[in-house]
């Protein structure tokens, strides 16, 4: 062997190593890149899911607090009816046995509902207040007069 031929061959393994190393180190950024798009990936969807929440939970207060009143408005209002009813009309709640637990049980629904809303809200002692003008006592007022009939 010649050196003509051993110095090509010293410098095709160089070029062969160092294209091993670029090939790795290539390879190295192409599974960093690959867990870094995952990773941003993720971020995203909890991005995505977080402005979902967000999105979410504004139109469940826009509900709560915004509509014809607001909560603490239709639990008023429920117990308004009930006492109407009570007033002008008590025969109805013999008539139709369950009327008095439908409202007692959409009664008792907005009072929950009304308990998921967050104390913080600046609204929250309003609807409260609201829901508090008309009590629920209502309620079992009827039903004993109706267990006792």
């Amino acid at each position: 062997m010649t050196w003509t031929t051993f110095a090509l061959a010293a410098a095709l393994g160089m070029v062969t190593l160092a294209l091993v190393f670029v090939w790795r180190s290539k390879m190295a950024m192409a599974r960093e890149l690959a867990r870094r798009d995952q990773d941003m990936a993720g971020l995203l969807q909890l991005m995505r899911d977080r402005d979902y929440q967000l999105i979410a939970h504004a139109k469940w207060r826009a509900v709560l607090s915004e509509h014809a009143g607001g909560i603490g408005k239709r639990i008023s209002e429920c117990r308004e009816i009930a006492k109407a009813i009570e007033r002008h009309s008590p025969e109805m709640y013999q008539r139709e046995h369950g009327l008095i637990f439908w409202l007692a049980a959409m009664d008792q629904f907005l009072v929950a509902l009304l308990g998921g809303y967050d104390p913080t809200e600046p609204d929250y002692s309003m609807h409260t207040r609201m829901a508090a003008v008309n009590t629920s006592d209502i309620y079992s007022r009827v039903q004993a007069k109706n267990l006792s009939l």
